[in-house]
C-alpha cells in the first residue's frame, strides 16, 4: 500500500513525527513537508496521513488549503490525522477537534494528538514572545512522545491487511 505522509511543520517536531511514523508503517511511505513540496496529489497515494503542529490552537497555514484544494481525492481514500501539542488529555482532544476541517475529521479513520515540544533556543523572535507571553514557558518543554505513533501504525497496518484502499 502506498501511503503519503503529508505535514508541515515549523520547528521540527512534527517531521521527526513523520519520520517515526514512516519508519513503523508497512508498505511504502512518502513523506512530504507541506511547506516546501509543491505539485503532491495525494490522488497518487492509497491512504494519506496528515500532520500539523498547533501554534495559537490552530494548524500551520498551508495544511488546510492542502485539505480544501485536494478534497475530492482526500474522500476517495482513507486518511488519518494527527497534531503535535504541549497539551494532554482533554484540552489536546479539544484542539485536535478544532484543527483539520469538520468534513476531514468526519471522514479520517483515525485523529491522534501527540506530544510537542519547545526549544527556546530555536525559537525566532515573535515565537519566543509569543511562546513566553501566551503559555508562559519560561524554559524548555520536552513532551514529544515517540511512543505515541504506535497507535498510528497499528490502525495502518490493520487497513493494509483488511486490503482497504478505500474508506
Amino acid at each position: 500500500m502506498s501511503i503519503l505522509i503529508a505535514y508541515r511543520t515549523r520547528y521540527g517536531t512534527t517531521e521527526r513525527y513523520a519520520r517515526l511514523l514512516a519508519d513503523r508503517l508497512p508498505g511504502e511511505s512518502r513523506l512530504a513537508d507541506l511547506g516546501h513540496a509543491s505539485r503532491l496529489s495525494p490522488g497518487d497515494y492509497e491512504l494519506i496521513l496528515i500532520g500539523s503542529p498547533i501554534y495559537g490552537g490552530t494548524i500551520l497555514p498551508g495544511i488546510g488549503s492542502f485539505c480544501e484544494r485536494h478534497r475530492d481525492e482526500l474522500l476517495s481514500r482513507p486518511v488519518g490525522l494527527f497534531i503535535c501539542c504541549l497539551y494532554e488529555g482533554e484540552r489536546a482532544r479539544t484542539q485536535l477537534d478544532s484543527a483539520f476541517p469538520d468534513w476531514l475529521s468526519l471522514h479520517a479513520f483515525g485523529r491522534w494528538a501527540l506530544g510537542g515540544e519547545v526549544r527556546l533556543d530555536r525559537l525566532n523572535l515573535l515565537d519566543r514572545f509569543l511562546v513566553r507571553g501566551l503559555i508562559r514557558v519560561e524554559r524548555d518543554i520536552a513532551k514529544m512522545r515517540p511512543e505515541a505513533v504506535e497507535p498510528i501504525a497499528r490502525r495502518v497496518a490493520e487497513l493494509t491487511r483488511a486490503g482497504e484502499a478505500s474508506p
